[in-house]
């Protein structure tokens, strides 16, 4: 659902990489840390993001929140086939080969975790200066690694 309402229900609910600031007015569009422990390292010319995932987060259901679990979910955004995987998410790298085949979706290259380290990094094709606003958005937030990889309704 693409009205205000709707999206206003995410983000109560659902949590992401990053989020916009919980403020009214202008100060409501300033992107904050959410899962991650803060804004990413930016590199490579500003086509690799590298974030740091907070300690202690569970899932509503007392599951641990895990790297595996942030790369699951940007499989899954292409996976499900949704409107947005190609016009938000088409410039992380693999993606041309999840718009063209997503049921062997893996993103390869693109969303990298490190399990040990508790980091993700996302890398694209390039530069593009609204990737976290982009990453910011309901679309982007983070499922447990074995939700359904299609939509279940």
């Amino acid at each position: 659902n693409y009205t205000d309402q709707g999206w206003q229900m995410y983000q109560p609910i659902y949590d992401g990489l990053v989020a916009f600031r919980k403020a009214e007015g202008m100060d409501g569009f300033t992107i904050v840390p959410d899962l991650a422990e803060a804004l990413p390292q930016v590199s490579n010319d500003g086509k690799t993001f590298t974030f740091k995932l907070r300690k202690g987060i569970k899932f509503s259901s007392g599951q641990d929140l895990g790297v595996k679990d942030i790369v699951a979910s940007f499989q899954r955004i292409f996976k499900v086939s949704g409107p947005t995987s190609g016009t938000f998410y088409a410039g992380i790298v693999g993606a041309d080969k999840c718009l063209a085949d997503t049921k062997s979706c893996t993103l390869e290259g693109g969303v990298v975790g490190d399990e040990a380290a508790g980091t993700i990094t996302i890398n694209i094709t390039k530069p593009d200066a609204e990737l976290l606003y982009k990453l910011a958005l309901p679309h982007a937030v983070v499922l447990p690694a074995d939700t359904p990889a299609e939509d279940m309704g």
